[in-house]
Order: structure tokens, then sequence, then C-alpha cells
């Protein structure tokens, strides 16, 4: 976002604060609005868009003799005898039949005696909540109810998330008078009439208002339709701008190749110790495709852990640096780095293309050798963490750029790689690894500005991981399997979910695990524990002490997530698995297996409900992460994939991305077909669709950050 854009939505968000005003509302106090300000409301727009987390439909009454099966209803009816209170010690509870037209159901009230003044023998009113059949018995607890000219205006009541001190009344009388006023009329459609018209969808004013008030279950499909339409649409429209204004005009160094270079990469093909996968060899070819054409390649490489991505920037960067030219490649730890590093001076010392590395740690006399060399053109890969974002990095031709596990970098940290070359010259080309399978649905939304190329078969001599479910009373098998590894000099992860103790949370804690495995179950082997808290030296010098095989057990909460290799381990047992997602549980499995020896993964969990064994299952069974994240996107919905509550992007409230298919196609070709109007046309729609973005996500000009 350029700094007139900035200024602009900054100008919108104070304006909007300033114009309507939570405190404008009825019974907004100085305490809550600060209340609303936890929920991230902090004007009258934002609790427009507020939305119920559930309704209590009182457009439909189901007669008493229609009731059959337990469920939530509302129905009409008229209480057939006097209700009696019964007291027991703090508690109070009132009884009394209710029928209609001869059909009787039993009420129970619990700890509201007062209500013994409004309810009479004979009056009549409209009843809502669960009503439990068991035979011929109906029967409803604390049941909501309202006389039948009230809840005739109602409609769909809705109900909103809550936090300590505020109320739905609070709730639903701001909105009723944010509507009253009319302020859902007045903020901006971002979609032209001839998008609505081909989707079929409401306008926003109607929207906005039934998505609070709607009147019956019609018009709220008609509301909820359209404005999670819109949180796609304006999502996908401020990620297309953020992406076009980043690439406009800009130009890439087309690297075309020659004899010479094609026989050194085939040398390099022929001296390794394995043969390329075949979505190692399509990637490569897809990446040197790329690599030949001016139009800068904005490539993600997405592989299933241990499918060999590392390999495939390997050749990107050889070709790039038999070229004569320069990259630059980061990763998340120094661990990983290091590791890298490694692999790279073994496969480049034949080919005279020099490595650097460049950490945070590295000493300020080696950090300037090593940054002469970069602006001299000597170094032609720079590897190294966020310590390759510092603005007095300069290179003499540098042309690509890869980021590894790159959902953990930001849009903006990815696009500052390089800068300082696209500014003077030319863009550099881009790659972006992950090991985190990303389900169609999501890829198509979030990546629809990358090439994508998957990586879906795995190196020979991988055996897949054995993975079994084990309750806490197993665990002595466990520890069995565990010592029996070790003895063969094999190494141990065990995983937990916290830590430390907490008596809220039934978890196994880290530091209660590492006392119990070293001082009961292992006292004569080497334990070592390590955890999000400790010091970023303190995690490497303990994972390097792994590597090198001097840990035989490794209790750790999830830091070891991220993909370091040590081909050694072969066991990793998972404690409280259900608190884990399937995807998170995927990539810990995949610290395991990366060597030729047999693998084994357990996840103890004794948890008893139905959708976390359910995950678990789905692990022991699929061992591909591609139709694991498919399996976790239908059990759970999207859940944080992509990181988006530390990105900057918005949630989506309404948009389901497992069940809401056609409106991510829909929106797609919406966008299309914007983009696709006459020149003459073109800037209005986009300054309508940009304001509808700061309106809704002022925040959005702090960059993207997926």
């Amino acid at each position: 976002m350029n700094a007139i854009e900035s200024h602009e939505s900054k100008k919108l968000q104070a304006y909007l604060k300033r114009k309507y005003p939570l405190r404008a509302l009825p019974g907004i106090s100085d305490r809550r609005e600060r209340l609303f300000a936890e929920l991230g409301v902090h004007n009258q727009v934002d609790l427009l868009y507020y939305f119920p987390r559930n309704y209590e439909d009182w457009s439909v009454l189901t007669p008493i003799s229609q009731i059959r099966e337990t469920g939530i209803y509302t129905f009409q009816a008229t209480i057939a005898n006097r209700p009696v209170i019964n007291r027991k010690g703090k508690l109070s509870w009132i009884r009394f039949r209710l029928v209609d037209h001869n059909y009787t159901l039993e009420v129970t009230i619990f700890n509201q005696a007062w209500l013994m003044e409004q309810l009479e023998l004979g009056d009549s009113f409209v009843f809502h909540g669960r009503v439990e059949v068991k035979g011929a018995r109906r029967s409803i607890v604390n049941p909501a109810y309202k006389k039948p000219e009230e809840a005739g205006r109602i409609g769909m009541l809705a109900n909103y998330p809550l936090i300590k001190g505020l109320n739905q009344k609070v709730i639903r009388q701001g909105l009723e008078t944010i509507i009253h006023s009319g302020l859902h009329s007045k903020l901006t459609d971002a979609l032209p009439d001839f998008i609505r018209e081909r989707f079929s969808l409401a306008t926003l004013d109607f929207s906005l208002k039934n998505i609070h008030q709607a009147k019956n279950a019609h018009e709220l499909r008609l509301a909820r339709y359209r404005l999670a339409f819109d949180e796609l649409f304006l999502m996908r429209a401020a990620l297309e701008l953020d992406h076009s204004r980043n690439i406009s005009g800009k130009k890439a160094k087309a690297l075309v190749s020659n004899k010479q270079v094609a026989d050194k990469i085939n040398n390099l093909r022929a001296s390794l110790p394995f043969s390329l996968t075949n979505s190692q060899v399509l990637a490569i070819n897809d990446v040197f495709r790329e690599l030949r054409r001016e139009k800068p390649m904005n490539r993600l490489l997405q592989g299933d852990v241990g499918s060999g991505k590392t390999m495939v920037a390997i050749f990107a960067m050889a070709y790039v640096g038999l070229l004569g030219g320069q990259s630059l490649f980061m990763v998340p730890t120094s661990v990983l780095a290091e590791q890298h590093m490694k692999t790279l001076t073994s496969h480049f010392s034949d080919l005279n293309i020099g490595v650097d590395l460049l950490l945070g740690a590295t000493k300020s006399s080696e950090r300037a050798a090593i940054l002469a060399r970069c602006a001299s053109g000597e170094t032609k890969v720079l590897l190294g963490t966020h310590a390759l974002l510092q603005d007095d990095i300069q290179f003499a031709n540098l042309l690509l750029t890869i980021t590894d596990e790159q959902h953990r970098f930001g849009v903006r940290q990815r696009a500052k790689l390089g800068f300082e070359q696209s500014v003077k010259s030319y863009e550099p080309h881009r790659l972006h690894m992950s090991a985190t399978p990303i389900p169609r649905s999501l890829a198509m939304i979030f990546f629809n500005d990358l090439d994508i190329s998957l990586m879906q078969d795995m190196p020979s001599g991988r055996q897949e991981v054995i993975t079994k479910i084990v309750k806490e009373r197993e665990l002595g098998k466990v520890y069995q399997k565990m010592a029996e590894e070790i003895r063969a000099g094999a190494q141990i992860y065990v995983v937990c979910p916290a830590i430390e103790e907490s008596d809220s949370l039934s978890l196994k804690s880290a530091e209660e695990t590492y006392d119990h495995l070293r001082l009961a179950v292992f006292p004569e082997r080497n334990i070592a524990l390590m955890h999000g808290r400790m010091k970023q030296e303190q995690k490497e010098s303990l994972m390097h002490e792994f590597i090198k095989g001097e840990i035989d057990i490794l209790v750790s909460t999830t830091v070891i997530e991220v993909g370091v290799d040590n081909p050694n381990a072969s066991l990793m047992l998972v404690l409280n698995a259900e608190r884990f997602g399937l995807a998170q549980l995927h990539q810990l499995r995949g610290r395991v297996g990366r060597g030729t020896r047999q693998a084994y993964c357990y996840l103890q969990s004794d948890h008893e409900g139905e959708l976390a064994r359910d995950r678990l299952e789905t692990l022991v069974r699929f061992s591909d992460g591609f139709q694991l994240a498919e399996e976790d996107l239908r059990l759970r919905g999207p859940g944080d994939f992509l990181g988006t509550r530390q990105s900057g992007i918005p949630a989506f409230h309404l948009l389901n991305l497992y069940e809401d298919q056609e409106i991510i196609r829909n929106v797609q070709e919406a966008l299309n077909s914007i983009k696709a109007l006459p020149h003459e046309v073109l800037p209005e729609a986009k300054k309508k669709i940009q304001r509808a973005i700061f309106e809704r996500y002022p925040d959005l000009e702090q960059g993207l950050t997926i």
C-alpha cells in the first residue's frame, strides 16, 4: 500500500470512530466500550459486522402433537395447571404442564423463583427451547417464552458471542439503534449491479439488516450468503491489489541456458546418491522454464514432509549460479540454516558456486566479509534466517530468492528479499516452499497469485511411519519400545502440548514428563527438555546435541515442528494428541522416519469425544499430507491453516471453506469479470472495491502476511 492509500485508510478509520462512536448507542459506558474493544468492535460499523453465533427461530411454530423427536422447537401452548415451586437449599425449581389441543408438555424452570408472579393458570405463551422426547412424554427445561404478539414480531432472534460484562440485550439494543439510523444503507457496496444479478445476491443494506433482524429463515439465508460472498470477495480483492502493486510493470532477468550449463546440471543430477522422484523432476522443470522468462517467477513449491523440496531449490540455485547470478535462501531457524549449509556446500563445491551463511549470531567482522563478497558477486548463494532482511545487504546480481517454510514469513517480509535489487533494475524470481499441505479450496483463495508445483511422491527408501493411538495406561508398552529403539542406536522425540502443569487442564506438561522420564523410566539415559520459552541459543544448542546423537530422548513442545532433519530419530510419542490439529500432528510425525530405519509415531489420547477420535484415526489411516489436510478441513473447518490470526488477514465468520464451494467459485468468476471491464469503467469499480475494503477491514493497510 502506498503512502497516500495508507493515509487515506487511517483517515477513514478515524472518521468512522468519530462519525459513528459506540458511545452514542444506548447503554454503552466507558467500561462497555472497553469490553467491545476486546471483541474487536471499535465503532458502529464494526458492530454491524459483529455477526451472531446462532439464532432462535421464532418464525415457525410447531404444534406439540408434531414434536416426536428430541430437538429445538418453537411452539405455542397454554399453562394447564397452577405452577408449583420447590426449594432445596439455594436451589429452586418451578414445575407446570402445558397443553395444546389435548397434547401436553412438562416444564421445569430452575432458579427463577420470581417467575411465579408471571405464570398463571390459563395463560398462553410462545415457548422456545430444547424439547426432550421419551416415548409419549415431552419435557423442556428453562425455555425462553414470550407473549404471542411479541413472538410474532421477532422472527429470527440473534444470539451473539459474549464476554463477561456484556449481555445479549446490550448488543441487540445497539444494533437496533444502528439499523434504525440507516447506517447499514450508507456503507459502500463493492459489487457492481451486474455481479449481484449474475449470482442472485441481495443488496448490502438488506443483508446487513437481515443478518441481525431477519423475519424468517429465507431472509436470513439471503443475507448470510451475500455477506459470506463479501468476506471472500473483499479479502481476495485486497490480496490481488497488494500483489498487483508489488509486481506492476516489473521484469525479471531471463536466464537462458547453454550447453556448458546444461552439462553441469546433468552432472549434478548424476552425482546424487539417489534418483530424483517424478515430482522433483517436474518441479525442477517448472522452475527452469520460468527462470528463462522475463516475467518474474512467483512459484509455490508445496510438498509433503520429506518430499525433497530442498533438492529442487538446490537445482534452481545451481542453474542461477552457473549463469553468473546470485540466489538468496531464507529459512526459519538457525539449526535448519546450518543443516542446509552443509548440504549446499557438498553439492556446490565441484560447481565453483560460493555459499555463505548469515545468521543473527554471525560475528560483525565475519558479517562484514560476507556482505563484501555478496556485493562483489563472489557469493553466489546467501543462506540464512531473518538476518537476511537487513537493509545493508547488497548484491551484484541477485536473480532468485527462496523462502523455506514460506508460511512462517509474511508477504511483506518475503517481498523485502531482494527489494533493493528490484528497485535498482529488475525483480528477482521468487520461489516459496512449504511443507504444510493446503487443501485445494484454501490454495485457490490464498495462493491464487502463485503458480503451484505439487510434490506428492516420496524419495525411494523412505518407509511409511507406523502410527498408533494409545491410552495412558498403555504407555508402559510404549516405553518398552522406546528402550528397544535406543538400544538399537536410535533417538526419540516426546512431544507435549503444555510447558507447565496446570490445575485447569489435564495435560501432560513438558516439565512433568521430562522429570518422570529421567527419574522413573530412563534414569540411565540422556534426556533433555526443550520448549518455546527458552532462548533461541538454548534451543539451537539442544537441537545440535540431538542431531549429533548426544541426546537419547528429547522432550519438547512443538518447537521441533519446523523441518529439522535428524535421520537417526525413529520414534515419536505425542501426549494428549487430541490437543493438536491434524496438520500439526502430521508435521510432527514428519520429524521421524527421515532415514532408512522403520519409524513409529504413538498418539496418546484418552479423550472420548467422537470428533477427537475421528481425527486421530484419520492420521492412522492416511500418511499423505494432502489427504489429511482435506480431511481436517472436513472435520473441523478451516481453523488456522495459514496462521491468519497472526497474519493480518481477517477471519471468516460466515464463510465455510468446506461447504461454500459455490461461493468460492463465484467469487473468482466475479473478480475476473470485474478485471475484464472496459478501461473507462474499471477505475470507478476498483475505487468502490477499495473503499469497501477500507470500511470493512481498515487494518489491512498494515499489510497482509500470509
